[in-house]
């Protein structure tokens, strides 16, 4: 028993103003996907000119990001948590006791939030930390899901010919042999 009333324009319910409606649903989708494509390709061509794209999350743990330059600069106090997360970890603890002793001491995350294990996780293995900063490493997809049809987020790797490195962009907080280590150890079952 609904209608659908537009302000704008008068609508006809008839098939021809079905079809009228269905056509711009489908211009406005297709001028959605153009703007996607053109926004992903700034982005890709400010990180081949050496600068950040924005954008793509809250921030990296230990950096502030510069908007005049693009880049991030060291927060030094964020910085030591950061050394001292790898060194106690590469030396054999487990990241549930490095976030015990970090939430103990009430040492804020990024958001300001607890720390979990997740987070350490995800920091240990964020190359951006050596001064090393790679855009496009992954991408994700909005799939629906067969049994409700809601979207779930994907996020898959791509072939590194896609990658951006952005030299410069990140400088260095832990050198490579001790991320590498961190890796080691990450890797071993």
């Amino acid at each position: 028993g609904a209608t659908l009333e537009f302000v704008t324009e008068k609508f006809e319910d008839t098939a021809i103003g079905r079809f009228i409606l269905a056509a711009r649903a489908f211009v406005g989708e297709v001028e959605r996907e153009k703007i996607a494509e053109r926004t992903m390709r700034g982005k890709v061509e400010r990180a081949r000119s050496g600068r950040l794209p924005q954008g793509t999350g809250k921030g990296c743990y230990g950096y502030l990001y510069e908007p005049s330059t693009g880049k991030r600069t060291v927060v030094s106090e964020q910085a030591t948590i950061v050394k001292r997360i790898f060194t106690e970890f590469v030396s054999g603890t487990p990241t549930v006791r490095i976030v015990d002793r970090l939430n103990e001491e009430g040492i804020p995350t990024l958001t300001g939030s607890m720390w979990y294990p997740v987070t350490v996780y995800h920091m240990l293995r964020n190359e951006a930390y050596t001064g090393r900063t790679i855009y496009r490493k992954t991408v994700s997809a909005s799939v629906r899901r067969p049994g409700n049809g809601r979207a779930k987020r994907t996020v898959e790797p791509r072939p590194s010919s896609e990658w951006v490195e952005i030299v410069g962009a990140t400088p260095e907080i832990v050198d490579r042999e001790t991320f590498q280590a961190v890796q080691n150890v990450l890797d071993d079952p």
